[in-house]
């Protein structure tokens, strides 16, 4: 008997669950990408990138929508648009970190659901413009506001969409990693605007570009937010079951 106590004890020993109080079942059970010490800090980093990109894209949206309206300008409206639905999916992202719990699987799944709605809107708003401006031949032409509000927001948004991404990823959060698409998307748009403009002035004759990449860009959207909501739907179950075993223990 005294030789097999040491092997039980062996046995309970290789038995034990090395997951700690955080790291459960499902999704909590497996190692995440970063310590909780640089989580936290990262936390930190979303949140502050979150809200110069919140406050930035409104105020250039706002600034946007006011002089498109002043001046009949399709390209003003479309950027104006754009850049609110980017800060409104900036601030579901403040309120995805908000909170005591880092990593919450079914908080993510519903910043993601909001954002892949935001995702539609902003595809189904940017074809609809492009193919209205289409068949009226609307062309825009040149102006400073425009140009200046489309240079500035293309180099900020290609910034922040790459910290977003990365900060996504360390944190492993769907929702920061979907809306730095939306902000790279927007700086993208504001490139081709750019280039649209110029080669208008070069050759009247190329007057539909602009509209053309916007249609593009919008089925671009469209798919991407329609596998998104279906991926959401597909991984709610699960989620929702680790959810519930971590809150029983």
């Amino acid at each position: 008997m005294s030789e097999e106590s040491p092997q039980d004890g062996a046995i309970q020993l290789q038995t034990l669950p090395p997951a700690t109080k955080n790291e459960k079942d499902g999704l909590l059970a497996r190692k995440h990408r970063v310590s909780l010490e640089t989580a936290e800090r990262l936390r930190i980093a979303a949140i502050v990138v979150s809200w110069v990109s919140c406050i930035g894209s409104i105020a250039q949206g706002t600034v946007a929508l006011i002089y498109a309206w002043k001046d009949e300008s399709q390209a003003l409206f479309g950027f104006g648009l754009d850049q609110v639905l980017d800060g409104l999916s900036s601030a579901i992202v403040l309120w995805r970190f908000h909170g005591k719990e880092l990593y919450d699987p079914i908080k993510e799944l519903r910043a993601c659901a909001i954002i892949g709605v935001l995702f539609l809107i902003s595809a189904w708003c940017l074809i609809g413009k492009s193919i209205y401006a289409l068949v009226k031949r609307y062309y825009e032409k040149r102006s400073n506001l425009l140009w200046n509000l489309c240079l500035v927001n293309g180099i900020l948004c290609a910034v922040l969409a790459g910290v977003k991404f990365l900060v996504g990823f360390y944190l492993e959060s769907r929702a920061l990693q979907t809306d730095s698409v939306i902000t790279f998307t927007g700086s993208v748009i504001s490139f081709v605007a750019l280039i649209s403009l110029n080669a208008f002035m070069v050759n009247p004759h190329l007057w539909y570009l602009d509209n053309l990449f916007g249609i593009l860009v919008g089925l671009f959207l469209t798919a991407f937010g329609m596998k998104l909501l279906v991926d959401i739907t597909q991984h709610k179950e699960p989620c929702q079951n680790a959810t519930k075993k971590e809150r029983d223990n």
